[in-house]
């Protein structure tokens, strides 16, 4: 059998390609191809081609796309899930009180002066599996990553690399303490209906910072503030709850309120102002302080101005 030390290719007659080979006894033989194997591709083929990859494509991105979404939102819901077995560790070890959701006072009496512009989560840090040593600062803060952060929620505005997408319903049992509100510790005890009564969610594209009060607490109006011209957090548009007895449900933001509660229709920041209310129910505030949350009316009472600012930041 030959042995082919080089090839060299030259023009035969009619088109054709032909190939030299030398062998070991430095005989020369010649092979000549058709010229339909070395023919290159017309534009046409070229273009027809291009256009079957571009259909493809556009078949598969957004199935992917799809994919990744679900995928991400099914992680949302596992970290809520995380967060409430925080919440019931923090209060089965504190006699069924729970953190405030944001502090906003320099020495509220009942929490400390630790919990100065401190969030909900920074009381669940050792719960979590964090162990601040002294106060929570930029150098020990941790990074934002799984349980903290969805992982659709990009905000480039923000250079903090531990940023926070869930934030506490500041309308529920948590309070937001400042020289409007209670600096008196929540108790479980009051919420009249644990399962319907939203704890937490998920408030994208803000700035808010793991153990920082700001976009620590929020309401219908803050959660979409930042969420003009973005695409949606989860699939169908749809928001991930965590309920105070631990369980989450996936709703429009319109489901979680009545079309009567119209306090819930303001926009915060210049943000969208939430749609019509469409729930049952009005299931950011469920509780009972002790006359009811809702008043004789049933109907939600409209925002105070200090809900139509932002003081936290």
């Amino acid at each position: 059998m030959d042995n082919i030390f080089n090839t060299q290719g030259i023009q035969c007659d009619g088109g054709q390609s032909c190939l030299i080979t030398h062998n070991v006894n430095s005989v020369k033989k010649a092979f000549c191809l058709p010229a339909t194997l070395s023919r290159a591709f017309t534009l046409v083929e070229t273009l027809v081609v291009l256009a079957i990859i571009a259909i493809l494509a556009a078949l598969i991105i957004p199935a992917v796309d799809s994919a990744f979404a679900h995928a991400a939102s099914t992680q949302s819901i596992s970290n809520l899930k995380q967060f409430s077995l925080a919440y019931t560790s923090f209060s089965d070890d504190n006699g069924g009180r729970l953190p405030p959701a944001s502090c906003a006072v320099s020495n509220p009496s009942d929490f400390g002066e630790k919990a100065y512009k401190k969030s909900w989560d920074f009381w669940l840090l050792p719960y979590l599996g964090y162990n601040i040593d002294g106060d929570l600062t930029d150098s020990n803060r941790p990074k934002a990553e799984n349980v903290f952060m969805h992982k659709r929620d990009k905000n480039t505005a923000s250079s903090v690399g531990s940023r926070r997408t869930y934030g506490v319903n500041m309308l529920g049992i948590t309070p937001v303490v400042s020289r409007y509100t209670s600096t008196e510790w929540a108790r479980l005890s009051q919420v009249r209906q644990p399962s319907r009564l939203i704890l937490l969610t998920e408030c994208p594209y803000a700035s808010g910072v793991i153990g920082k009060y700001s976009y620590a607490a929020i309401s219908p109006c803050v959660q979409i503030s930042n969420t003009e011209g973005k695409r949606d957090l989860n699939p169908g548009g749809v928001y991930n709850y965590l309920f105070v007895d631990g369980h989450v449900e996936s709703l429009k933001l319109e489901e979680t309120y009545r079309s009567k509660d119209a306090g819930y229709r303001i926009s915060y920041n210049g943000g969208p102002v939430p749609g019509v209310g469409t729930g049952n129910e009005d299931l950011w505030r469920n509780i009972d302080p002790g006359g009811g949350a809702n008043g004789a009316s049933g109907e939600t009472a409209p925002f105070s101005c200090r809900f139509c600012t932002n003081p936290w930041n």
